[in-house]
């Protein structure tokens, strides 16, 4: 069993690598192995000046139980535009050495570097990076983290407050000769980067008088500025800062950043991580690498997403040999596609991909299952409980009552509901009208497009009927568990809002509100620009005392996992079902 927390990080990030594309401008690529000797390559490479640093840096990818595939890449004939097609390599590498100054005609710059962690950032794979660099880490690692950061749309929304901020320092000019322009001096980059690191904390550290902070805070005091006038002023200055780095920063969002606060230096996005190593201090990279990662610090169920990524890169060809032996339901599974009408082949191809994947899933789960099991006991024997572990990887407290409430609440948000899918109506399909939420629960083989004989498309030609029950609002923090458990009330996250809990009945003998409504074009959804789901339905309304047929165009919000909406399917049907309607239930 592994004896720290830091071995399974590197079981799920280091183990797994398999290739590597070191990116630098004096190192040998194939091209000049296989270039002509008495051919000109035009730039005469430092590597020859000491060849046996390079053979060692190389040398440790390659003296592995498993040896690593390495490809390099020396950055010629790629310009800052084009840095694009360095990082399409990643798509076959599992680790990119970048070397910071790829342009010996600028020294000191890393403008190269930079564009090409721009591209690598926005893309869907996930990439380890490490910036190896002869210059001091620091700075380097500044100079990184603003060329990722795009600039921030709350800044730009208090650059309103400058009129009132202009005031301020002109009353605080005349008690202080230089005050504004010191007071801006005093908001370097450091303080800017700890804004966009932690904004809402921000002021609490400008107050306390805390670095990068106290110079600031001691100018304000010194000419008398208030606490409100201090906090104006700080994002005026923030403003100022963010303006004099334009040039640096992201024309493009690509996410959140998370970083170290010291040595080992490391940024952290969705898409990517970056370590920071020192040419002749690190050398060891993928042991530097490890300590970075250790400084990340990854929460167990990183751990657990990145070990099952890679045991589907590992055991892909095996397993998938494994699915693929299941050739008469994958035979007929393909059928189904090949005969489908064009109304529902897309959602026929979804429901196959699904099952493709889940045969590939369930293959590796043992592997993974294994690595989780190893990961507890490790944890358990500690000698913590499980709230003080959780709340030290996850910054979670458990014993907290309103994060047990929270925590409750999406856990059950998660096991009762998924976001929308599918191209047609179906059971458990969630739709605003109004202010209310209905949900779809006739019979999903009730609303297949296309179904049904003829005697039902004579009388309702493209409509498809179903029923609609409304869901009720449940105003509670958490519903009781009596009611949780049996299954009257559902979570959902509608529209990525808040998550909520809903009542299928207004009270607990009620009867549920239904609605006999038609969805036009056979259930078929419609996508807007945002890829939302749209669908029209029409129902009927009393007018003048006859009924009139009245159409809306409402939005798919959430789903129902299958099984909780068979569940309130069964409870509509006992419902519709009543019996006993003649009993005396008292005698007076």
């Amino acid at each position: 069993m592994c004896e720290s927390y830091d071995a399974f990080i590197g079981k799920a990030y280091v183990d797994p690598i398999r290739s590597v594309l070191i990116v630098d401008d004096d190192y040998p690529t194939y091209s000049d192995i296989l270039a002509a000797p008495e051919s000109d390559q035009g730039v005469e490479k430092r590597w020859r000046e000491s060849p046996d640093r390079v053979r060692e840096l190389i040398r440790q990818f390659r003296d592995r139980d498993t040896p690593l595939l390495l490809d390099i890449h020396d950055g010629q004939n790629v310009p800052e535009e084009g840095a694009r097609e360095v990082a399409r390599h990643l798509h076959q590498s599992d680790l990119l050495v970048l070397d910071y100054e790829l342009d010996r005609t600028r020294r000191e710059d890393g403008s190269r570097a930079i564009e090409i962690l721009r591209n690598v950032a926005g893309n869907q794979h996930f990439n380890l990076v490490i910036i190896y660099t002869s210059l001091e880490l620091d700075e380097v690692f500044q100079q990184v983290r603003i060329g990722l950061l795009s600039a921030s749309q709350d800044l730009t929304r208090g650059g309103a407050g400058a009129e009132a901020a202009q005031r301020l320092l002109d009353e605080a000019e005349l008690e202080r000769e230089g005050f504004e322009d010191a007071l801006l001096a005093s908001i370097g980059t450091e303080a800017y980067l700890e804004y966009r690191r932690e904004p809402g904390q921000v002021f609490g550290t400008m107050e306390a008088a805390e670095q990068p902070f106290a110079e600031f805070h001691a100018l304000c005091v010194d000419v008398g500025l208030d606490e409100d006038d201090r906090r104006t002023l700080l994002i005026y200055a923030l403003v100022m800062r963010e303006r004099a780095l334009a040039e640096s920063l992201h024309s493009n969002y690509v996410g959140e950043f998370a970083w170290a606060l010291s040595d080992p230096y490391w940024i952290q996005s969705g898409s990517i991580f970056i370590a920071f190593a020192r040419k002749g201090e690190h050398d060891d990279l993928l042991q530097r690498l490890s300590q970075a990662l250790s400084g990340w610090n990854p929460t167990p169920s990183r751990l657990l997403l990145s070990r099952l990524r890679a045991e589907v890169d590992e055991q892909g060809v095996p397993v998938q040999e494994h699915v693929l032996a299941r050739r008469r339901a994958l035979a007929y599974w393909y059928s189904r596609l090949l005969d489908a009408s064009s109304d529902v082949r897309l959602q026929y191809i979804s429901e196959s991909v699904k099952w493709h994947a889940e045969l590939l899933i369930d293959e590796v789960i043992p592997s993974v299952s294994d690595f989780a099991d190893e990961l507890v006991q490790f944890e358990n024997s500690n000698g913590e409980n499980s709230k003080q572990v959780c709340n030290r990887r996850f910054q979670v407290d458990l014993t907290e009552q309103s994060e047990k409430t929270t925590a409750l609440i999406e856990h059950n948000v998660l096991a009762c509901s998924r976001p929308p899918g599918g191209r047609h109506l179906t059971t458990g399909h969630v739709f605003q009208s109004g202010d209310d939420y209905w949900v779809c629960l006739s019979p999903a083989c009730d609303l297949v497009p296309g179904q049904g004989g003829a005697e039902r498309r004579d009388r309702f030609g493209e409509w498809l009927p179903f029923i609609a029950v409304k869901l009720h609002r449940d105003t509670r923090a958490v519903p009781r568990p009596d009611e949780i458990n049996e299954g009257r009330c559902v979570f959902l996250n509608l529209d990525g809002r808040e998550n909520r809990s809903y009542l299928f009945t207004s009270q607990r003998n009620a009867q549920p509100v239904l609605s006999f409504v038609y969805a036009k074009n056979k259930g078929l959804f419609s996508l807007d620009p945002a890829s939302t789901r749209m669908l029209t339905i029409g129902s009927t309304r009393s007018a003048n005392g006859n009924l009139s047929f009245v159409e809306q165009e409402v939005r798919v919000v959430g789903q129902l996992r299958y099984e909780y909406a068979l569940n309130l399917l069964h409870k509509l049907g006992a419902s519709l079902s009543r019996v006993g309607l003649d009993f005396v239930g008292r005698v007076d």
